[in-house]
């Protein structure tokens, strides 16, 4: 994604496994909050329909300093992760444990 001055302020990627999109996306912090990064992931939701995926998942990595909040930004986009009880999105990270938190919409 652009701006108008042509500056490249985020990107969107999908991969695909067995009929399941794998969803990137990232957005320079100077511009968060702005709408761009849920912008890419709806075009990422699109194309994975498009494809004839039945669900896409996005990967969020406990070293990355948004993590809180990028968890909380994916369930807002109706991403659901098995690993929470039962209606919580509360987030956990142990101290010294780095485990990926995998997030998966049915599309």
């Amino acid at each position: 994604m652009e701006t108008e001055n042509r500056e490249i302020i985020g990107y969107g990627w999908l991969s695909n496994s067995e009929r399941q999109g794998e969803a990137e996306v990232s957005v320079a912090v100077s511009v968060t909050g702005r709408g761009y990064g849920t912008r890419i992931l709806h075009n990422l939701d699109k194309e994975a329909k498009k494809l004839g995926y039945t669900c896409i998942a996005a990967t969020v990595r406990p070293e990355n300093p948004c993590a809180r909040d990028v968890i909380t930004w994916l369930f807002k986009n109706g991403y659901k992760a098995d690993c929470f009880p039962e209606g919580s999105q509360e987030v956990v990270f142990e101290a010294g444990k780095k485990i990926p938190i995998s997030m998966v919409k049915s599309i």
